[in-house]
């Protein structure tokens, strides 16, 4: 966490401070949760008055962006831009203000695991998952599908990003809000790509995530189909193979409007939020060939 503080230069108190995760104090009778986290020096409480805490992380956040702290707005993150790289993207939070704080305010394992500072942190960014699927049970026809690469088209790369638009000082919950997109909506996110054969993803008729574990994309919460831009596409190529076809295989893709989207209940999903994951199912299918019989009279 890299936790932001007033002015050192205004109030004496720390500015910019890492805090990291350590080991080597115990958390006293808590032997699940062996250790806390604290910055490298120490840092003490004043006397009178009280102090409120901000943070974000991960700290190496600050290289992609400018991010500074104000009374109105809480954290402002000026020209934010993710990668368009899926192993380069990372999840960014952003911690609730906890104000107006003294030392008997610190929580001692209860209700969370570490003693300390209480700092509730919330994901700003949107997860992107895909699965695949058949139609049908095409493999017990000697059909093989394998998807190649998933790709995500235009979608905006750089924003700013308010903790509270002009509300008041006292306000601790995060509702943050991404503004200022700009217009590079031609980047593609590949967000899964198969170098080999071994590497390509077998597709059945049973829903399987495309990307496994880490390999969500996390990219800006935006509306996927903007007036003043290009709508937000995935792009889907897989290939199709069997036995008749003497060793060869057939290169296919699918492109659709990520803004048409529905959830189980039929919502329509035309935006990415903060804080929530997406997972699209892409469904392949083959056309069955049918025959139409006419026979004309002798």
């Amino acid at each position: 966490a890299y936790m932001r503080g007033p002015d050192e230069d205004e109030d004496g108190y720390p500015a910019g401070v890492v805090v990291t995760h350590h080991k080597d104090v115990v958390t006293a009778g808590d032997k699940t949760f062996d250790s806390y986290w604290k910055p490298a020096a120490s840092y003490y409480w004043p006397k009178d008055g009280y102090l409120t805490f901000a943070a974000y992380a991960p700290q190496f956040a600050r290289k992609r962006a400018a991010i500074d702290y104000h009374v109105d707005r809480g954290m402002v993150i000026s020209q934010y831009r993710v990668s368009k790289f899926v192993d380069q993207q990372y999840d960014f939070m952003v911690s609730d203000r906890v104000v107006n704080q003294k030392p008997s305010d610190m929580v001692q394992n209860s209700p969370a695991p570490y003693d300390g500072v209480q700092l509730t942190f919330r994901h700003v960014l949107s997860a992107i998952k895909f699965e695949a699927k058949t139609m049908g049970d095409y493999a017990s026809a000697g059909y093989t599908v394998k998807v190649q690469k998933v790709s995500i088209l235009n979608p905006y790369a750089t924003a700013d990003f308010h903790q509270f638009s002009g509300r008041s000082s006292t306000e601790v919950d995060l509702e943050g809000m991404w503004t200022s997109y700009k217009g590079d909506v031609d980047m593609t996110v590949v967000v899964f790509n198969a170098q080999d054969e071994a590497s390509k993803k077998l597709v059945t008729d049973t829903p399987a995530a495309i990307t496994e574990g880490t390999a969500d994309a996390i990219l800006l919460p935006q509306v996927l189909h903007p007036v003043d831009g290009k709508a937000v596409f995935a792009e889907v190529v897989y290939e199709v193979s069997h036995p008749d076809m003497g060793g060869k295989k057939t290169s296919n893709s699918i492109i659709f409007d990520l803004s048409q989207g529905k959830m189980a209940d039929a919502t329509a999903v035309d935006c990415w939020e903060p804080g929530k994951r997406y997972i699209y199912t892409v469904t392949i299918g083959l056309n069955t060939i049918e025959f139409s019989p006419e026979v004309y009279a002798w």
